[in-house]
């Protein structure tokens, strides 16, 4: 007989704690994850805050962790044609592992920023040194292999994201999201 109510308290007290779960966890199942708190810099080399200086209330985000994922941001850069697209705002945003020190920081900006002197997108990049698997985990990504596509908004909320070369599809859902009130 004790045994079954040893069984029975276990089961209430999981019930208990699986309820008290429900409560305390978020319900705002629109938010996919969220833009650490970080300080990015911009091709002049100026720091930006992120995400509180993000250019508008919803801006889509290219994110990179390696070069050979560049070919892949371009895809989806011309697919969204946001060259041509006023009202979509973006920003192209490697990142990149911090560097332990400051000569070492210098010459991995030297390298990024170096790539975009003259390319179109240069007033559009925002590079951000951290802990990549960090930022991986904090924003909800899963992999830094692949380039993903992120709409965020000032909060550094992640409204929708995808992941890999660009796909039609793919793409009028994020402008949806990025273009929708709340």
């Amino acid at each position: 007989m004790n045994k079954l109510w040893i069984n029975t308290a276990g089961w209430m007290g999981a019930v208990v704690a699986a309820v008290s779960l429900a409560f305390v966890t978020p319900t705002d199942s629109s938010v996919m994850g969220k833009l650490p708190f970080t300080v990015a810099k911009r091709a002049d080399r100026q720091p930006v805050a992120l995400p509180a200086d993000l250019p508008a209330h919803r801006t889509l985000v290219v994110v990179t962790f390696k070069r050979d994922q560049r070919d892949d941001a371009d895809g989806w850069i011309h697919g969204l044609d946001l060259r041509r697209a006023p009202h979509i705002q973006w920003v192209r945003m490697p990142v990149i592992d911090s560097p332990a020190d400051d000569s070492a920081r210098t010459a991995a900006e030297d390298r990024v920023f170096g790539h975009f002197d003259s390319h179109p997108d240069r007033q559009s990049v925002l590079a951000v040194f951290t802990d990549r698997e960090a930022f991986l985990r904090r924003t909800g990504l899963t992999r830094h292999d692949r380039v993903h596509v992120l709409v965020l908004n000032r909060e550094g909320d992640v409204l929708a994201r995808t992941e890999g070369p660009y796909e039609a599809g793919r793409a009028m859902a994020l402008r949806e999201t990025l273009l929708e009130d709340d």
